[in-house]
Parts: structure tokens; C-alpha cells; sequence
């Protein structure tokens, strides 16, 4: 990624490690003020820390992503305080293993929720934010299992290839 992202509002749900945190450092790196959301505040500080001491505009929210209420309000508040949202990153992510003849159906949901549901939330309601200012960009961060499943994973790889689903109506709109 060679292109500045100064003066620029990113959301990165799951953004407190892994690909998430990586996203958020890089688009920090390149100027944008980002917002990291995750469900652990102590993982939050600890990657608003290593972005911060990198010289880049961070700060955070402890959410649920799954929970599309909380969800929605921080996509909204960030844009409001802000006066825009140029990108909406959805990586947040859960995965219950184990066959389909063991696996609950309340962990079939919880990957769901996360994986599928709160991305639909995410896209909508960044769609009309940056639909109203002029543009934006949307990332949702899937997995090769959405489109070839390997054993006892089949919460995770089902929710994933809705997200790809998903992701290509959103691009077509």
C-alpha cells in the first residue's frame, strides 16, 4: 500500500490482533486516524500502544461486534465525531470447531452473528454514511474456507461464504 491515507477515518473491527491489528498499524503508518474495536479493553490498549508509540492516530472502543446495536453506534459516533468515514474494515471473526453432529446450534449462531450478521450491519450502515459524503472504501476480511470447507469447521466456513456473498452484492451496489 503505497498511497497516503492522511486525513483519513478507518474502523477496523477485531483490530486489537492478528490481520486486524496488522490493518490498523499499516493504515496508521499511511496517516489515517483508526479506530480499533475488540471486546478486550486490555488488548485494546496494548495495540492503541504499539500503533501510538509507531506515531500513528489511534484510538479505540470495547465492543461486541456481534452485538449490531454496539456495532452500529460506534460505525455512527466515529463518523459524527469525526464529520466522515472514508473506511470500514470487517474482520472480526469467531470460529467454533467440531462436526456438525456435535457442533451447537448456539455456536453455529455466535459464528454467524459475527462473521455474517455484524458484517451486514457494518456494510449498511457505512454504506449510507459514505454514500451521503461522496465515497469510502469497505474491506471484510474472509477465509478460504468460505469457499473450499475443511472438516469440522462447517459454522465458520458457512458464515464466511455468506460474508463473500455478501461482500459481492455490496460491490455490485
Amino acid at each position: 500500500m503505497s498511497a497516503s491515507c492522511e486525513g483519513k477515518i478507518a474502523i477496523v473491527t477485531g483490530g486489537s490482533d492478528g490481520i486486524g491489528l496488522a490493518t490498523a498499524k499499516l493504515l496508521a503508518s499511511k496517516g489515517a486516524h483508526v479506530v480499533i474495536c475488540a471486546r478486550r479493553q486490555e488488548k485494546l490498549d496494548q495495540a492503541a500502544a504499539e500503533i501510538t508509540n509507531s506515531g500513528g492516530a489511534v484510538e479505540s472502543a470495547a465492543i461486541d461486534a456481534s452485538d449490531i446495536d454496539q456495532l452500529e453506534a460506534v460505525v455512527r459516533d466515529v463518523a459524527q465525531r469525526h464529520g466522515r468515514l472514508d473506511m470500514m474494515v470487517n474482520n472480526a471473526a469467531s470460529t467454533h470447531y467440531a462436526p456438525i453432529s456435535k457442533l451447537k446450534f448456539e455456536h453455529w449462531r455466535k459464528d454467524f452473528a459475527l462473521n455474517a450478521d455484524a458484517a451486514f450491519v457494518a456494510i449498511k450502515t457505512a454504506m449510507e454514511i459514505m454514500t451521503a459524503q461522496g465515497g469510502g472504501s469497505i474491506v471484510n476480511v474472509s477465509s478460504s474456507c468460505g469457499v473450499r470447507a475443511p472438516r469440522n469447521m462447517s459454522s465458520y466456513s458457512a458464515s464466511k461464504a455468506a460474508l463473500n456473498q455478501l461482500s459481492a452484492c455490496a460491490a455490485m451496489e
